[in-house]
């Protein structure tokens, strides 16, 4: 007899971003390359911005330098922007500013297991280390359905 692999057990359950009494859901299934495209401008990301905040102090940041941050933010912004668009294609633009740029993007890469979560502290530090499947239990079919409803609300609620 076959083994059947339930992939909704292993996957966990979409994100729902709740702003501005809308919820936006990000799925927990996205595409490989949209995984490495995310994480690899997370690991650019990071560092230039530390980078940046350094040399603005010091007065030497020069414009080429701001173009070049501003691409790499717009590029992710892009991604993310893919990611959403694949629970609600009417979407034109991300729901959410600044403020909610960075911890939406953290959020993303932690849930799904390719950053470790820093409120976890019995979570290492180590990247994809332990598939999904065995960093915790399958979820609940009633959290399960309590997402698929969120992410109903969200789409119904477009026009």
């Amino acid at each position: 007899m076959p083994r059947i692999v339930k992939l909704d057990e292993i996957l966990g359950e979409d994100i729902v971003f709740d702003t501005r009494e809308e919820q936006y859901v990000f799925p927990a299934d996205i595409s490989t390359a949209l995984l490495w495209k995310l994480a690899d401008l997370y690991e650019k990301l990071i560092p230039l911005e530390a980078e940046m905040e350094e040399k603005k102090k010091n007065g030497n940041l020069s414009e080429e330098e701001k173009a070049v941050y501003r691409a790499l933010i717009g590029e992710t912004e892009q991604a993310l922007l893919e990611g959403f668009q694949e629970r609600d294609p009417s979407l034109e633009s991300l729901p959410f500013g600044v403020g909610g740029f960075q911890l939406v993007l953290a959020t993303v890469l932690v849930q799904l297991g390719f950053l470790a979560d820093p409120t976890n502290p019995r979570e290492g530090s180590e990247k994809m280390a332990i598939p999904r499947s065995r960093k915790k239990s399958a979820p609940s079919s009633s959290s399960r359905s309590s997402s698929k409803s969120s992410a109903s609300r969200r789409t119904s609620g477009a026009a």
